[in-house]
């Protein structure tokens, strides 16, 4: 037997709804739904936690190690609980299951992790000949180059005056 059967057979032979047995269990109705079904919102098998069978098994009026019992062998959950997300923006996540942050603490969380930590290098790859003379010729005028045809350089020359070009050409849209 799964979680989700237990949970059905319990709720059908006491005439409860699923909103009742959530209200029983401290999950939400929609968790009650998965277990049910056995599968998550992306379609996997739904894996619940200890926590949430001892929750099952309070609103059952079992003990968690009779609910355990009552399981098939493939049957899996999982012991740890993930730890709460306490802080996040696009650099940092900041989790902990013992604190949580105070009010008006992000921008000095913020700052004090930029001060203690640098960037991660991000490696670049080196643009083909053909993608550097694309954007060249989308970029640049002929007479920016003196006349001349940069079509004609060897690689490393033209790669070079590329990333003059594109410096340039970076420069003049941040000011803008």
């Amino acid at each position: 037997m799964k979680v989700g059967d237990a949970v059905k057979q319990f709720r059908d032979a006491r005439g409860l709804s699923m909103d009742a047995f959530a209200k029983l269990s401290g999950l939400s109705k929609a968790y009650i739904s998965l277990l049910e079904k056995g599968v998550n919102n992306q379609g996997e098998k739904l894996v619940p936690s200890i926590t949430t069978l001892r929750k099952v098994a309070n609103a059952m009026g079992a003990d968690v190690n009779d609910l355990i019992g009552m399981l098939d062998e493939d049957s899996y959950i999982t012991i740890e609980e993930p730890m709460p997300l306490i802080y996040a923006d696009d650099d940092f996540e900041i989790y902990s299951s013992s604190r949580r942050l105070q009010d008006n603490a992000e921008p000095f969380v913020r700052k004090t992790l930029l001060s203690m930590t640098e960037p991660i290098p991000v490696e670049e790859s080196t643009p083909s000949r053909a993608e550097i003379l694309s954007w060249l010729a989308e970029n640049i005028r002929t007479a920016a180059f003196g006349g001349g045809n940069y079509e004609e350089m060897d690689d490393q020359s033209l790669y070079d005056y590329y990333m003059d070009i594109r410096k340039e050409v970076d420069d003049e849209e941040r000011r803008n």
